[in-house]
């Protein structure tokens, strides 16, 4: 096959055109967006977000000691 043949065939796949459909998807929803909206749904996409990490008060520098000693 030819190499225009061979991405014309790639471009043809299931996960090709559903790659494509979501980022046209993703472009045109981002044009929509004023900045502040845009990254928050920028994070809603990428899966990251404002997450606050929430520590353990009752945990000490001895406990982390003793839980790797033990291991």
């Amino acid at each position: 096959m030819r190499k225009g043949s061979v991405d014309a065939a790639e471009m043809q796949l299931p996960t090709a055109r559903t790659g494509q459909r979501i980022t046209a998807h993703n472009k045109t929803a981002f044009l929509k967006c004023p900045s502040r909206e845009m990254w928050n749904l920028v994070r809603s996409v990428t899966g990251k977000g404002k997450h606050k990490h929430v520590l353990n008060k009752d945990l000490t520098v001895d406990h982390l000691n003793q839980y790797f000693s033990a291991m």
